[in-house]
Formats: structure tokens, sequence, C-alpha cells
């Protein structure tokens, strides 16, 4: 009789092309290779592995180094691994003819077995796969604060059930090949070396990605991602296939491990495997999941001190660059790679990233200042020039524990004038006699200007408040003093200029290193940065890694004059002549002007401690000397918050009788002179709020005195928060904060354009989708809710009840009257106190004429809740 199994080692063309396309195209030829050894036939073995040697090595570089788009190669790579495989089968059969045939009609009830037992064991690893999935959703449904009903139950555990097929229908089709030869213990030599193979492939992949990033299974850093939100075209169309493909899983143990003893698996298979996992591995180049995850780690690579390892990263980040054209991130990158073609002095490629850049940016806020910088380089009459490069030798600095990010500008600023007199170890002395502890060193906070004139002179040394403008700072820089320059509560330590790309070089310990050791935690701290003053390399990294590049056009821009309009000359006390030497006006006139910023900071440090009558006398002294806006800005919010003590039980209590003290602060504000400067300043302030000229910070102050549920006082919040996201419309949270401000004034068509900009401020977020959509449908524009409804992912708003009340109300209008009744009871389901799901849902029934007793109980709900929400905001 013939032997119509496999057991020969010949396979039929179909399944050459399945491995193919599962495994890639050297598995087929793996399988015929060993054919021609099991047979004698070694030399042929050996040219033919040599062969597919080489061609294997090609295709991984190729997938390790093509600079072709991502979709373009993966469709390469795909038929190339077809015609790969159908070439190992047409050898197969050159040489040894027809596989044996495995399947006879005749004979199908010899089938039932092996598909059962298929089935069997494919729900069976879906149950397995589908337990991690199941726990993430039951902990995300216990966190939604809508839905009624929170109950774990075991059908939840074949919610993945279809994934069983993946697995049974090839199962079925082989073991039913099998015939007579077809036993249990081939059904467990295939578990056993399903089992084994997801173990070796787990290890080999976490020792791959080890190596690969130098150490870390995890990048530090995240930031930019290689697909876009929404792909299109090609990208959408692999997607699919290649994103959830395991049947590399199934069918490398099928081949290999399914024999008909089990010991027959470790004499013949058991060996197979380590080697089929090291192959298997080498296709991860054409994976998109590979390259985002090392991203992360390229990118930290780029500001390694090893210039052979910056300039290995900077090579991978122009292939990223040119696979993946679409990512959310590109701005950022090209940012940087561009940058780098500048200092190495390639002109052209530059020029070519920045404009690409400024393109891919366009308007949007989140790349705003990607953008602005691109832009301004590209206008830059400099640029290229070579000669307009002007840097400080700054000192490298050891990280300390104790040093906040601001104590460690002003002690790097310290070192650079000190470098040739004075070591670290003694600038450390110097911090331990102005330390508030005897036995180590605790410094006290610095987060403003204010702190840092007192520290400053506690060291011997002086600061002069200048403004903040590009070519002042400019000049400082070109004479040799570097600038502290605030932004909101973080110094920037100023220290270059490039005209060339009008840039100015700094350093921000907040935005840089910090954000490293916190992804590195303390093994950053000792392995990289080092304890041991010695650590040259060590110290030679924290420098890279704090080195930020900001445009002129960023300091010169309404921005950056808000948040931050005052920079600081730092220097030591002897030189005081030297920079005063600097400024076209008389030292007399820049010490009263830089004092007279510096007492305005003080006051309008007392304000935020609470200290109403401290802030306004320390803004007249400010106002005397500035004769400026800024200290009666101070001064009014002040006034007001001594006048809120109206509302509290001490004043009622007339606690001043009790304390003395409270008694000589009610005089002050009794008396003529501070009522007329508080008036002065009230003025002044309303003048410069309806003019929209107050500062970042008197607008972040002026905020904790409105109450957002006073119609007055929210229409104030609303107009101030405008004003501040005009100068940050790259800001999230500021946008966000609109939105509710407008959704609390009832203002609909505000809150939607507050919601559109904080979408467009970050990464796609479907929360924040629902939530627009939501407005759009309650402002009547139902074709925009509906083409944004489309682009919402359902999986990461499954508990959201705004979806399925988005999802009704658009199946309504478009006439799906099914899919919009079960959206309206799973919307009211989740959250019944919502008046508008009742309404819309009772509008949609008498609509189509019926259920009259479920379109009453609906307006009876919706007056209850109508009705209760009045009476709250009464109360």
């Amino acid at each position: 009789m013939q032997d119509r199994t496999p057991s020969s080692g010949l396979y039929p063309w179909y399944v050459h092309i399945i491995s193919g396309w599962c495994l890639g195209g050297i598995f087929p030829w793996f399988l015929v290779i060993r054919q021609f050894f099991r047979t004698g036939q070694r030399k042929t073995a050996a040219l033919l592995s040599c062969i597919n040697a080489l061609f294997y090595t090609a295709f991984v570089l190729a997938g390790f180094f093509s600079h072709l788009p991502w979709d373009v190669l993966s469709l390469i790579a795909i038929g190339t691994g077809f015609a790969w495989s159908f070439g190992a089968w047409l050898v197969q059969y050159s040489f040894f003819g027809c596989a044996p045939r495995r399947y006879y009609l005749s004979e199908w009830k010899n089938w039932i077995s092996p598909f059962l037992t298929a089935i069997i064991v494919g729900i069976g690893i879906s149950v397995i796969l589908s337990i991690f999935p199941m726990l993430t959703n039951r902990s995300q449904m216990y966190q939604a604060s809508d839905l009624l009903t929170k109950k774990v139950i075991l059908w939840d555990f074949f919610r993945f059930t279809p994934m069983s097929f993946i697995v049974s229908i090839p199962l079925g089709l082989w073991w039913a090949g099998e015939r007579e030869r077809f036993t249990i213990s081939r059904v467990l030599s295939y578990i056993f070396g399903l089992l084994l193979f997801y173990l070796l492939f787990a290890g080999g992949s976490t020792l791959f990605f080890f190596l690969v990033t130098n150490g870390n299974t995890t990048p530090p850093l995240r930031t930019w991602f290689i697909l876009p939100q929404d792909p299109q075209g090609l990208q959408k169309f692999l997607l699919g296939p290649l994103e959830n493909d395991y049947s590399a899983y199934f069918v490398i143990p099928l081949i290999l491990g399914l024999t008909p003893r089990i010991r027959d698996f470790f004499r013949k298979s058991l060996l197979y495997f380590p080697f089929m996992v090291l192959v298997f591995i080498g296709y991860v180049g054409y994976s998109h999941h590979f390259w985002q995850f090392i991203q992360g780690q390229i990118i930290y690579q780029m500001t390694a001190d090893d210039p052979k390892t910056r300039d290995k990263a900077y090579t991978r980040v122009k292939l990223l660059i040119d696979r993946f054209p679409e990512h959310r991130g590109w701005p950022v990158i090209g940012t940087k790679l561009a940058h780098h073609h500048y200092s190495e002095g390639d002109i052209e490629q530059a020029f070519k990233l920045y404009n690409k850049v400024a393109e891919k940016a366009g308007n949007s806020p989140r790349w705003l200042k990607e953008a602005e910088l691109a832009r301004t380089i590209m206008h830059s009459e400099h640029f290229g020039d070579k000669s307009g490069v002007f840097r400080l030798e700054l000192p490298p600095l050891r990280y300390e524990s104790y040093m906040t990010s601001n104590w460690m500008s002003l002690i790097r600023l310290m070192r650079y004038y000190e470098q040739d007199s004075s070591t670290e170890s003694e600038t450390l002395i110097r911090l331990k006699n102005i330390s508030k502890s005897d036995t180590e060193i605790k410094l006290n906070p610095m987060p403003t200007l204010a702190e840092l004139d007192d520290h400053a002179t506690n060291l011997g040394y002086r600061i002069v408040l200048i403004p903040s403008d590009a070519q002042t700072i400019k000049h400082f820089i070109k004479k040799g003093f570097p600038i502290l320059q605030p932004v909101k509560d973080s110094f920037h330590l100023l220290y270059g200029i490039d005209e060339g790309r009008s840039v100015i070089e700094a350093v921000c310990y907040r935005d840089t290193l910090t954000a490293a050791m916190r992804a590195q935690k303390e093994e950053l701290a000792q392995t990289v940065l080092g304890e041991d003053p010695q650590n040259t390399t060590a110290r030679s990294r924290i420098d890279d890694m704090a080195k930020t590049l900001l445009p002129f056009s960023f300091w010169e821009s309404s921005r950056q004059r808000d948040t931050a309009s005052t920079a600081a000359v730092v220097f030591p006390t002897e030189r005081k002549s030297e920079v005063m030497a600097l400024f076209d006006d008389t030292p007399q006139v820049v010490s009263r002007r830089s004092d007279g910023l510096l007492t305005g900071l003080i006051s309008l440090n007392m304000l935020q401690s609470g200290d109403a009558a401290g802030a306004i006398n320390w803004s007249q002294k400010s106002y005397n000397m500035l004769k400026e806006p800024f200290p009666l800005h101070i001064a009014h919010l002040a006034g007001l918050l001594w006048d809120s003590r109206k509302v509290t039980i001490g004043h009622k209590l007339q606690l001043e009788r009790q304390l003395p003290q409270l008694g000589q602060v009610e005089k002050y504000f009794a008396q003529p002179a501070t009522q007329a400067f508080l008036e002065q300043a009230r003025q002044q302030f309303s003048a410069d709020l309806g003019a929209h000229n107050l500062s970042w910070s008197i607008r972040n102050q002026y905020k904790d005195f409105l109450d957002r549920s006073k119609t007055v006082e929210r229409k104030i919040l609303i107009s101030i928060t405008k004003e501040t996201v005009k100068q940050e419309p790259s800001s999230r949270r500021l946008w966000l904060y609109l939105a509710d401000l407008y959704e609390w004034d009832k203002n609909i068509s505000g809150a939607t354009i507050a919601y559109e900009g904080a979408l467009k401020c970050d990464f796609w977020d479907d929360r924040l989708a629902t939530r627009l959509v939501y407005l759009y449908i309650r402002a009547g524009q139902l074709e925009q809710a509906d083409k944004l409804l489309s682009t919402i992912s359902p999986a990461q708003t499954r508990f959201n009840p705004d979806y399925f009340y988005c999802k009704a109300v658009i199946a309504g209008w478009k006439g799906n009257n099914e899919t919009a009744t079960d959206n309206f009871e799973q919307a009211i389901r989740m959250r019944k106190y919502d008046v508008n799901y009742h309404l819309d849902y009772a509008t949609f029934l008498q609509k189509q004429d019926g259920e009259p007793d479920k379109i009453a109980v609906l307006l009876a709900w919706a007056a209850q809740l109508k009705g209760s929400a009045e009476q709250a905001a009464v109360n």
C-alpha cells in the first residue's frame, strides 16, 4: 500500500506557500534542504544552504537598512517570500517528484476526529490568550463610573474564541491528512512544540532587544510614533493582516513538532527549534513594531558622548524618516537631524530638512516650536555662515541629589566664572556653608529670581535683571556673561549663539536631565551620571544630555515675553563695573530698574504666600522705582485677597480684638495712602484687563480669585484664558480648561472650538474626540459629527456612554433605526442621568410613531432630571 503520510519529508505546494507566508521564504527551503540531507545528497544540501544563507542575509539587511517606505518594502517582502517559497517547491518537485497525496474524500469520516481535536486545542489556546485582555477589560470597566453593571462573567473568557479558528483550521487540515497515523501523541507533541517555541521566541526576542538597545528591554524615551493616526492606502491594507499575524506561532510547531511519538519530538525536532527562532527573529527588520520599540533608544543615543554612537543614531534616524514619512513626530526628529547635518557642514541637506519640517508642522499647535524654528532658519540671511557661531565653554557639572534643576543652573554658571581658581569640591563646601542642615547639604528652593538674588548674594555673586529679548541676551553672551532665563518655574542657562540658524544654545536641566533620570531611575544616576567627581565621561554625558537649542524667534515672540519677560545676568561681585559698562544707561539707572523688578517679584512671592499687607508694601516700593503697571497689578490682587476675608468666619468674629498684629494690619489698610494706592491699582488693573495687557504670572494669580460658578467672574475667566491660550496654543491643558469654562457657560460653540484646539495639540485621544462629537450633535452639526465619529476607535470607547449616544443619533439621522435603538438603550443603561439621552431617544421614537409607553417613561425621566439640575443650580 502506498504511504500516504508526510513521513517521507515531501510537502505539497500549498504547504510551501502557506509556510512561506506565515514564516518567510527560507523556511520552505529548510524543509527541502533537510530532505536532500536525509537522502544522502549532502553536497547539494550544503550548496543550497549557502545560496539561501546569502539570500537570507541580503533579505535581512534590506529589512534593516533599506530606505524604501515601509508599506512598499513590506509588499516587496511579501512578494519575495511567496516567490522564494514557490522556488523551494519547484526544486523539491524537480528532484523528488510530487508529494504523497494527503486527502481522500472517500475517507472523509476519518477527518472528524482530527478536526474536533483541533477545535478543542484552538479554543484552549484562545482562552489562554484571552486571560490578560480580559483582566484589562475588567479593570477598565470597574474604573468607568457610568456603568451600572460591573459583574465578571465566565463568558468573558470566550471573547477571543474566534481566534480559535486561526489555529483550528490549519490544525484540522493537517491532522486530517495524517489519516490512520493520527494519534494523541501527535497532539501532545504539537502542544509541547507550541509551548517550547513560544518560550524560546519570548526569551530569544527579549535577549535580542536587550542587545540591540544596549542593555534595556524598554527604551528610555518615547517621543514619537512611526505610524500616522489614520493610515490610508497601502499602510491601511497591510496593517490589518500584519498587525495581528500569529500564524508563525502555530505553523512552526506544526511542521517541526508533529511526530507520531513523544520521544521522536526530542530526537527529530527539538534541536531545530532554537535555530528556527534565530532565523525567525531576523525578519523583525520588516516590522514597524520593531522600529517603534527601538526609536526611543535611537533618540537617546543621539545625545551620547561617543561620536560613533551619535553618528550611528543619526544614520538610523535618517532611515526612520525615509521609511515612515507620515509618522506623527516627524517635525521633532526632522529638526534634530537637520541640526546634525548643519553641524557636520552639510548645509544644503540641512536646509532641505528644515523646509520639510516647516511643511510637515504646518500650523499645528503641537509642533509650534519646530515650525517656528524651521521658518526662522529659512528666512535667516546668515544661514550657513559658520563665522556667526559664538559659544562659552561651560564646565560639566556632576549631578547631586540635593540640588534642584535651578540650583544646578546656578552652580554651573558659578563654575564657569571660577573654573581656573576653584574646584567643584570647593564649590560644594560653599554650598554646605549655606545649607539649612549641619550634617548634610540641604538647600532652600529657588523657584524665582527673587530667591536667586538671595542665594547668589550668599555665594558672593550679584545679579542684574534685564529685558528678555534676543539682542540683549546676544550682547551679554558675546561679552562672556551667560544669562539665566526663567521660563515659568525653570531656569534656562543661555551660553551660546549661532546666527546662521538663529538659535541660542541653552542648558535646561528640568526639560532634559531629570526626564532621563526619571526614565532610568537610580541606575542612570549611578552608572551613567556617576558619583565619582573624577568620572569625566559621566560628566560629559550630563553636558550632552542637557543641551537644547532655542530659536531667537522664540525669545522674541509674544509667548516668550508673556511667560518670562525678565532675565538675569549673574556675575562675581568684583566684576560689577565690567557688567555695568555694557549698558547704555548709567549704573544708577540700571540698578534702580533691576531693584524695582526684583522688588516686584518679592511682592508677588508675598502675595502667593498670603501676606496681603506685605505684598502691597513691596509693590509700592517697586512702583516708586519702576513706574510700570506690573507692581500695581500685584497690589490690586493683594487688595482682592484682603477683601476676601469679609466672607470668612474669622472676620465676622472680629479676631483683631484678640490678635493685636491683625489689628495693625486692619489699621494699615484703613490708611488713606494705602486706600489711594489700591484705588490707583484697581483702575490700572481694570484698564489692562480690558486691553488684555496682563502678564502671564498676573493672569495665573487672578484666576485663583475668580469663581466660575458666578456668571460675571466666569466671563472674566474665559477672557483671560483665551488670551493665555493665544500665547500657548500648544497647551492641551489650557484648551481643556477653556472648554470646561464654556460648558459651564452653556456656550456650545465656544466649547466646540476649545475641544478642537485640544484635539490638535496632542496625539489622538478618542475620549476627547467623542466629547467633540457630542458637542457637534448638540450644535446640530451632524455632518461634522458623522465624519469625526468614523475616526473613533470603538475598542477605546466601549465604556463611554457618550459614544453610544452619538452612534444612536447619527444612526437615526441616517435612517438606521434598529442601530439607533440599540445604541440609545446601551447609552441609557450606562448613564441614566443625562437629560439629552432621554429627550433625544423620546424624540426619535416619536418620529417612528411607536412605543408610547416607553416615550412617556423617557419624558418623565427627562423632566425629573431637568428639575433636579435646576434645583441644584439654585442651591
